[in-house]
């Protein structure tokens, strides 16, 4: 409901739901089936880049592949801002990937209805963070004066894992 009210959607927007009605491959009691998904002709891309991924391997929830989570340094000296862009590739009415939102959030210290707080516990817990921070440490992160932010990076065997 905190993703919800922050992005003002509806949580099946954010992380819809598989519906067997609509689905190429559901079966007539309304079940899917486990065989090969039909696509039309021509329907098949074919990437140049290295270590593409389709749409379809991954999970239809927010990875942190989608998220970029950075400080903000604070012009007037104070307490630099703890940030997040969150990119939803799996919107409610749209094809899987098609048309990305992004959400940009800024940390509350009301530390009880921020996303970002719920981002970073969930982040140690599955130990994504690529550098060694401690809960602690993450919230009296500097910004270096000659940088506008910094980007908090996560460990490359962690991109696909799901976060919601």
């Amino acid at each position: 409901m905190l993703w919800s009210s922050i992005t003002g959607t509806q949580p099946g927007v954010l992380l819809p739901q598989q519906d067997a009605t609509n689905d190429p491959n559901a079966s007539q009691d309304g079940l899917l089936s486990l065989g090969p998904r039909k696509r039309k002709q021509g329907d098949s891309f074919k990437s140049d880049l290295p270590q593409w991924i389709s749409p379809n391997d991954l999970p239809n929830t927010i990875c942190y592949r989608g998220i970029e989570l950075f400080y903000l340094r604070n012009p007037d000296d104070g307490r630099d801002v703890l940030c997040a862009i969150i990119e939803f590739c799996n919107l409610k009415g749209r094809p899987e990937g098609a048309d990305r939102t992004k959400f940009f959030m800024h940390g509350d210290y009301q530390l009880a209805y921020c996303p970002i707080a719920q981002i970073v516990s969930l982040a140690f817990w599955d130990d994504a963070f690529k550098n060694e921070l401690t809960p602690e440490l993450i919230w009296w992160i500097k910004v270096p004066r000659r940088i506008r932010a910094l980007l908090l990076q996560w460990k490359k065997d962690k991109l696909n894992l799901p976060l919601l």
